[in-house]
């Protein structure tokens, strides 16, 4: 039998078993599947299966994507890394809130680079999905999240170590020099290096004791010690023992200073407990020096 199939038609035709069936655009398209596609040798005309292997990486940018299109019901779990996004090409306006969690990105793979500064929200993460496995270390920066975004209810607990905080507070500590007899000469007692990881605050705080000589009845003891940068004494920041009067016999006084210390630029501080003798006979005894950053002033 001969048939005659006019020029003008345009559907694609199929031919089975002698029968002629012309498909249309829906009967095509409904085909969806990439296995079916190719059980069928490819022999429908249109439709195109495409798999990971025929994409070259960065082609696919959001510019290729309607806004909110994508969800993790499109990505395969653990399937992208940030090899497989541009940098800087993908914000939240491509990804439905709530949609993407730890699951849909392989640990460690995905750094700020990947990440338009100030684009992704705390509605763009779903709570408690991402943790420290996910991101590589310091990695994201403060530029990468907008202002007050996140709470700890996006941060899962114990997930984030000192690694991963540009600013968290430290300390630093010295102590237990003993006895040391002062004179007229300031001298440095105890010393500490305290290195601010970012602007800030530094407390410091140092204590011991003065004994101002009990055997004489015809001299005063006066001694000082402060608290500062410098190698002298620093009348900022100063504590006094002092008799007033020959009678007065001291002995141990107390010796307690506090002071905080303003960081604009990140780096090392020394900061000293310095003391001297005015008159008299004086040591100072059993003291301490520690430092503590802190990033914020409340």
């Amino acid at each position: 039998m001969k048939l005659n199939i006019p020029t003008s038609i345009t559907m694609p035709l199929f031919v089975m078993v002698g029968v002629l069936w012309t498909a249309s655009p829906r009967d095509v398209f409904a085909v969806t599947a990439c296995e079916a596609i190719q059980a069928n040798g490819g022999a429908v005309p249109n439709v195109k299966c495409i798999r990971k292997r025929d994409l070259s990486r960065d082609v696919v940018r959001n510019v290729n994507m309607g806004d909110d299109s994508v969800d993790s019901s499109n990505v395969v779990n653990n399937s992208l890394t940030g090899a497989d996004v541009l940098d800087n090409s993908i914000s939240s306006a491509d990804i439905t809130n709530n949609s993407v969690n730890g699951l849909d990105v392989q640990d460690g793979t995905l750094t700020g680079a990947d990440v338009a500064n100030s684009s992704l929200t705390g509605a763009d993460v779903l709570n408690n999905s991402i943790n420290s496995f996910d991101i590589t270390d310091n990695s994201i920066s403060s530029a990468d999240i907008a202002d007050e975004t996140l709470t700890t209810a996006d941060v899962q607990n114990n997930s984030l170590y000192d690694a991963d905080l540009a600013d968290e507070a430290g300390v630093e500590f010295v102590g237990g020099s003993g006895s040391i007899q002062l004179t007229g000469t300031d001298v440095t007692v105890e010393a500490i290096s305290v290195t601010a990881p970012t602007s800030g605050y530094i407390i410091a705080n140092a204590s011991g004791y003065f004994t101002l000589d009990e055997g004489s009845t015809t001299s005063l003891d006066w001694a000082r010690c402060s608290l500062g940068t410098s190698t002298s004494i620093d009348l900022n920041a100063v504590t006094v023992a002092r008799e007033r009067n020959t009678s007065q016999e001291m002995g141990e006084v107390p010796m307690s200073l506090t002071r905080v210390f303003v960081v604009i630029v990140p780096g090392t501080l020394t900061i000293r407990l310095v003391c001297d003798e005015q008159i008299g006979d004086v040591s100072i005894n059993s003291t301490h020096l520690n430092g503590i950053f802190v990033p914020t002033r409340y």
